[in-house]
């Protein structure tokens, strides 16, 4: 929740007239920068370091893999791009309201399409989210 009201306060101070005074691909790009160095940091330590069973560990995955993991990143690089279109437009309150109603969403597409129900543990976690 902290992190969620951060951000959000953090998008709407860097707007001045309801344009951002930065271009916001870049933003996207240099963050994901740093978790892509951070994932890469982390696979070296588990590989200790030898740079030959990293790259042997890519290998071993198949091209469907990098598809799908492609399409989540186009996806994801969408999704960002829209928020940030979306906080010029509302303000922080209003959008963590309908951001947390998604898996009330989630849920009742489920329902539709699947016939899938609740249990009381789901509706408890989907009552908190919500409140």
């Amino acid at each position: 929740v902290g992190q969620s009201i951060c951000t959000q306060t953090f998008f709407k101070l860097s707007q001045r007239g309801g344009d951002y005074k930065y271009n916001t691909v870049s933003a996207v790009a240099v963050s994901e920068g740093i978790k892509l160095g951070i994932t890469l940091t982390q696979l070296m330590m588990d590989n200790r370091g030898n740079l030959k069973e990293c790259v042997h560990a890519f290998k071993g995955v198949a091209k469907h893999v990098y598809f799908a993991y492609l399409l989540l990143a186009v996806s994801y690089a969408i999704y960002n791009q829209t928020i940030f279109y979306v906080m010029k437009l509302v303000d922080p309150g209003t959008f963590s309201l309908f951001k947390s109603l998604g898996p009330c969403v989630v849920a009742l597409l489920d329902f539709i399409a699947y016939r899938k129900t609740l249990t009381q543990a789901q509706v408890f976690c989907l009552m908190i989210q919500i409140f």
